[in-house]
């Protein structure tokens, strides 16, 4: 089950063009149920958040501590998190303690939201990465590895697996053994391009 934390019903009714409701795994937290889930936090309690699998939250409905509050939360938990804003210019991910995902309030209510529903339920499993990209969240992910990639090559700043900066949920696609030692076991050149090589037959594949 996903939580939508929203107390502005109104700016998504005119962001979505589906019906929200109809979202089976979607459960929709406003007024009321936010108070309550606000008095809740102000006191350090979480525990009604435990039956969700995901948390997504209209960043401005929270203060400063509770938005900390949940971020804990999510980390001891490693619970997905997702924060959502009129004012987030530009989404950003991040995996290397929990998924957590920034991300603009109408991409938020984009046909995404609903693609990231069907797939959490179809797979049993929370990608942010299909909520932030959409259908073509592989390739636009794989891009990104490649990207930095070769900027870390170019100043000679891989040394260890630690460095190629892989998404754990990518690591496995893949399918080098050595990929999974310890982040910090040095690798060599001849691993690197091994790695390019097959970092690139997995855009092409995607595409």
């Amino acid at each position: 089950m996903i939580a939508l934390v929203e107390d502005r019903i109104g700016r998504m009714n005119q962001f979505i063009d589906f019906d929200i409701k109809s979202i089976e795994n979607l459960q929709i937290i406003t007024e009321t149920d936010l108070s309550d889930l606000k008095t809740d936090l102000d006191q350090g309690v979480t525990d009604k958040l435990d039956i969700f699998d995901c948390l997504i939250f209209h960043r401005s409905a929270l203060t400063n501590t509770q938005r900390e509050t949940i971020k804990v939360y999510c980390k001891n938990k490693i619970k997905p998190l997702v924060f959502f804003s009129g004012g987030i210019s530009s989404s950003f991910y991040n995996d290397s303690t929990f998924p957590y995902l920034h991300i603009n309030s109408r991409d938020l209510y984009s046909n995404n939201l609903k693609m990231f529903s069907n797939h959490s339920d179809q797979h049993h499993i929370i990608n942010l990465l299909v909520l932030q990209y959409g259908s073509k969240w592989k390739t636009n992910q794989l891009l990104i590895i490649k990207e930095d990639l070769n900027i870390r090559y170019q100043l000679k700043k891989i040394k260890r697996i630690m460095d190629l900066n892989i998404p754990k949920n990518q690591i496995k696609d893949f399918d080098l053994d050595w990929l999974d030692k310890d982040d910090f076991t040095e690798i060599s050149d001849d691993q690197i391009k091994q790695f390019r090589v097959t970092l690139d037959k997995l855009i092409y594949d995607s595409i």
